[in-house]
């Protein structure tokens, strides 16, 4: 017959703390290929935008992407704010943007490029991509670091070219 011991609410939260490392899954997803989309709206007239791995097509009927923002994205508080915002996929013709937005500190240098619109009253307009969406807030779900933004699609508009993806923390095309 086995010893019973006690043990102490450390050994408990020990135990239970199930779950990867953050490294160990940080490594993991970015083993998942993920398209790379450009999400811009205005903020008290400044244009303010991210790029984003996590845009889905959540429905056809009703039209509906979601997506998610980091709480600490400088774009973060304007999208909330706004409720209004493009969404463009990029293809690998837009590497350049795509670089630019992933390493700029400011508004001004994301946005400093003659690709862009920004004269549109509805959001800052990029004139490259593979799809463009214009999109409205129709749910807003915090969950710890982020922001679940579920929208509501406006308008569409498609053109044709290869994706630019996101593929073990580099940009990629797929190969074919």
């Amino acid at each position: 017959m086995g010893v019973v011991r006690p043990i102490n609410d450390d050994q408990v939260n020990a135990a239970c703390a199930l779950g990867p490392d953050e490294a160990t899954l940080k490594d993991a997803l970015s083993r998942l290929a993920s398209g790379l989309t450009l999400i811009t709206c205005w903020d008290n007239g400044a244009p303010r935008g991210l790029i984003a791995t996590s845009l889905i097509g959540l429905s056809v009927e009703p039209p509906r992407l979601l997506f998610s923002v980091r709480h600490q994205a400088s774009a973060h508080d304007a999208l909330l704010r706004d409720g209004r915002y493009a969404a463009t996929i990029l293809s690998t013709s837009d590497l350049a943007e795509a670089e630019r937005f992933a390493n700029a500190a400011s508004a001004a240098e994301r946005f400093c490029s003659s690709d862009w619109r920004l004269d549109d009253p509805f959001a800052p307009r990029f004139a490259g991509g593979l799809a463009s969406f214009d999109l409205r807030t129709e749910h807003r779900i915090g969950a710890d670091t982020h922001t679940i933004f579920i929208a509501e699609v406006l308008e569409v508009s498609t053109r044709r070219g290869p994706p630019l993806v996101y593929f073990e923390r580099t940009f990629a095309s797929l190969a074919g």
